[in-house]
């Protein structure tokens, strides 16, 4: 079958790559060219990123996610696959590094389901919702689930 001049197969693997190319660029430009100085806090930088995040999605970009959907089962790829190809290398590797210095979290809490739980937290919100998210959205992720997952545990004075 041809499409265009185009074999259909040939066609559906170009337009897979287009659509493929746009979301990286719109999940990309989510986190990518975020620089998160080092502001003394672990608290303080992740709320800066998620707001930095936040403020650069939007709804017509996040509608990418649901038009992919059929490339990507055709072409037995997924939004994790993607995912991976953006986070890697990501700014909040470096935040994490930093709050591990400054000895606020404990590294032997993070998995890479925990490490990876505040940005996908906050691509859902903004994926399901379609809306930037807001400082409540920001600080439950923040201080409601990943600090207390993270946090070295206080050590008890003895009275």
């Amino acid at each position: 079958m041809r499409r265009n001049g185009c074999d259909y197969r040939a066609c559906r693997l170009i337009d897979f790559q287009a659509h493929t190319h746009a979301l990286l660029n719109t999940l990309g430009a989510l986190e990518i060219d975020i620089v998160i100085p080092d502001m003394g806090s672990l608290r303080e930088e992740l709320r800066y990123l998620l707001s930095c995040m936040s403020e650069r999605a939007r709804s017509k970009d996040l509608q990418l996610f649901f038009d992919m959907q059929k490339d990507l089962v055709a072409e037995r790829s997924s939004f994790a696959d993607i995912r991976a190809r953006i986070v890697d290398g990501s700014q909040f590797h470096a935040v994490i590094g930093r709050a591990i210095e400054r000895g606020e979290i404990d590294p032997a809490r993070l998995t890479p389901r925990i490490v990876s739980l505040p940005l996908d937290l906050a691509r859902h919100e903004m994926i399901m919702t379609f809306q930037p998210l807001s400082d409540d959205a920001i600080r439950e992720i923040v201080d409601g689930i990943f600090l207390p997952l993270v946090r070295r545990d206080e050590p008890t004075s003895l009275m």
